[in-house]
């Protein structure tokens, strides 16, 4: 009960702070009192008329705690014709919440929705007793004349249970997604469609308000978008009201904005990247346009554009430069030479060195020259007196002292 509550709070919230988008032509959440129903979608909301027993009730509800209920017995919204539903060639997305309470023992399909008048041109989105939901253009009230019609496989919806139901034309393409799945695509060669005639919720055909193909059950969250294929691929339809957000998707190039490549050589793109705060990675609903040029020779630069957009219509682009250049050019000029650099300060003094070992003993020295002669000797000293000799033959005379 507390998680419920703070659904109902938190859808209240998120709606009084945000506002539909510019695609939004038509937005019903169903969530005001008895018949008193309001378009949300703005600047200019349209009038809406309950017919029969249409009342906003609590007995079933996908979100806000209040749903549109329809009894299968004369109960019709009407919405007056206006331009917001001429959608001429362009894209358009119409979706909303559907509980059935039967889908059988119905002659005819249960109407979901229808836009026309009788007897001219009409759109109706209907649901089959045996579980197929069909959109058509029905063309001077023959459902065997001209016009487009795609439709599911029989089994796809069964009472009882919210079903998130989705029609999408993106270009010539018409799909039906159920839950975020398509289950339907078809192509129109003439896609064009302008409608005259008032826009009629719960019934097959325009304009009726008795038991004809009128709807037994509930519808959330009611919406008509216009100028915008919101879904283009599978998706996760979203779990809180519209408008979901107002915040861009994130949109990345892979690899530089700025590429130089060699010409003569096939160019492959590198891509992008996209993320989205409700939706996730929507990469694959990226469009790439610009990449026609030629790399047979030198030219640039290409701007080769990244276009995406959420399924709120919020819309982003990013760009990549590509110059084809000829990679075998001449040498471009030598460079100036540097600059020299400032010369560095002295060194500190290193430490002093420890003493080396003492070294070896010499060699002898060669032999000196002979010295110069020595001074002449000193005369001796007189001899003393001899004893007389002995008589006799006279003696010889001493000689004297040296």
């Amino acid at each position: 009960m507390r998680n419920f509550l703070f659904l109902i709070i938190f859808s209240f919230l998120l709606l009084s702070s945000a506002h539909a988008d510019d695609f939004t032509k038509l937005l019903i959440h169903a969530d005001g009192t008895g018949n008193s129903f309001v378009d949300s979608s703005t600047p200019s909301p349209h009038t809406i008329t309950a017919n029969g027993n249409t009342t906003q009730s609590a007995t079933q509800s996908r979100f806000g705690g209040k749903s549109a209920s329809f009894d299968g017995n004369g109960d019709v919204l009407t919405i007056p014709n206006s331009s917001d539903f001429d959608y001429g060639s362009g894209d358009f997305t119409i979706d909303m919440r559907v509980y059935f309470n039967t889908l059988t023992g119905t002659v005819d399909p249960v109407g979901l929705m229808s836009q026309g008048s009788v007897g001219t041109d009409t759109l109706i989105l209907t649901a089959s007793e045996n579980g197929l939901v069909a959109f058509q253009q029905i063309v001077n009230n023959s459902i065997g004349g001209a016009g487009f019609y795609v439709a599911s496989v029989p089994g796809e919806f069964v009472a009882g249970q919210w079903y998130h139901i989705a029609v999408v034309r993106n270009g010539s393409n018409f799909r039906i997604y159920k839950n975020g799945q398509k289950i339907a695509e078809a192509t129109d060669s003439d896609p064009h469609i302008a409608r005259s005639g008032s826009l009629y919720i719960g019934t097959f055909s325009p304009g009726q308000t008795s038991t004809y193909g009128l709807l037994d059950g509930f519808i959330d969250e009611f919406r008509v978008s216009k100028g915008v294929a919101r879904w283009t691929s599978n998706f996760i339809p979203p779990e809180v009201p519209y408008p979901l957000d107002e915040i861009d998707p994130v949109l990345s190039l892979v690899g530089s904005a700025t590429v130089y490549h060699p010409v003569g050589t096939t160019y492959v793109d590198a891509g992008a990247t996209a993320t989205d705060n409700i939706q996730g990675d929507i990469t694959s609903d990226i469009t790439i346009t610009g990449l026609g040029f030629s790399t047979s020779v030198v030219g640039g630069p290409f701007t080769v554009t990244y276009d995406v957009h959420d399924s709120s219509g919020n819309q982003v682009q990013a760009t990549r430069l590509v110059t084809v250049v000829d990679l075998t050019g001449p040498q471009g000029p030598q460079g100036i030479q540097g600059i020299q650099g400032i010369a560095g300060t002295n060194g500190t003094d290193g430490a002093t060195g420890a003493t080396g070992p003492q070294g070896p003993i010499g060699l002898t020295g060669p032999v000196g020259p002979q010295g110069p002669a020595g001074n002449d000797g000193t005369v001796g000293a007189t001899g003393s007196q001899g004893d007389p000799g002995i008589a006799g033959t006279n003696g010889i005379d001493g000689q004297d002292g040296a």
